[in-house]
């Protein structure tokens, strides 16, 4: 009886979890149809906007992946002042409003004595890699947080036992930690690409909203708003979430390969 009650719970749980994401994703869904998703996807600039999101955010979880994984290992194997601090600059950037933080990449691109001149050198400022940086430190929190959530689960144990049996910190990293949080890696990346894909604040203050230059997928969708063509932006949101449903099943069932291995230990 009380492994029923036990699972209702869960079940109760779990359908109460999934209200805000269906109140977020069915209205578009419903508004738009099918064949407003249909229409936005025949047109060129719509087809664009998608193309360079996707160029983009695959730059961006790349980048963001490897910034994070390191920190996230530290944070995982050493803990205390080190997790802590990792984690408030996680909540930090998390809290900020997105606007804000493009707001501060660009006094630091282009109000720097010694930066500007490389900025301008580099094209981070209304272009493509504007796009790519934005979105780098928006996904970052997230990388850092699936990593590290990833090496936690890996226990300390398998590493000491290679190191026992002589294997470097090179060698342990390489046949034992990186093999064992691969799945894990992988979801992040795709969690990092998921987030960038759906940047905008930061990105419209260091890029703009230039369509054929500038605008990616939520841009188009404000861009949309802004000449009140609601059913398009609909469309477009409506895109987001069928992307989001097929990256967030993959990420868990990735994670999920990341328990089984280290069980199965």
């Amino acid at each position: 009886m009380r492994v029923g009650s036990e699972r209702l719970l869960l079940y109760v749980a779990a359908a109460v979890s999934a209200v805000p994401a269906l109140a977020v994703s069915a209205p578009p869904l419903a508004y738009s149809g099918l064949s407003g998703l249909a229409e936005v996807l025949a047109e060129e600039r719509f087809i664009r906007a998608l193309a360079l999101s996707i160029a983009t955010s695959t730059v961006s979880a790349t980048i963001a992946v490897a910034v994070a994984a390191a920190p996230a290992y530290l944070a995982a194997r050493r803990g205390g002042f080190i997790a802590r601090t990792i984690a408030s600059m996680q909540l930090l950037i998390l809290g900020l409003p997105p606007v804000g933080v493009g707001i501060s990449l660009l006094i630091s691109v282009t109000k720097a004595p010694i930066v500007s001149d490389a900025v301008e050198a580099l094209g981070l400022v209304y272009t493509e890699r504007a796009i790519v940086l934005a979105q780098t430190v928006i996904s970052l929190p997230l990388a850092l947080s699936v990593l590290t959530a990833t090496f936690t689960y890996i226990p300390r144990s398998l590493e000491e036992a290679a190191a026992v049996y002589g294997a470097s910190g090179m060698d342990v990293a390489r046949l034992v930690v990186i093999p064992l949080a691969a799945p894990g890696i992988a979801a992040a990346w795709l969690l990092s690409f998921f987030r960038s894909m759906g940047e905008f604040g930061a990105s419209l203050v260091l890029a703009g909203a230039t369509p054929g230059k500038s605008e990616t997928l939520p841009i188009a969708m404000y861009n949309m708003l802004s000449l009140a063509d609601l059913r398009a932006a609909a469309a477009l949101m409506s895109l987001s979430v069928l992307m989001g449903l097929a990256v967030v099943a993959i990420a868990s069932s990735l994670q999920a390969r990341v328990e089984r291995a280290v069980e199965g230990l």
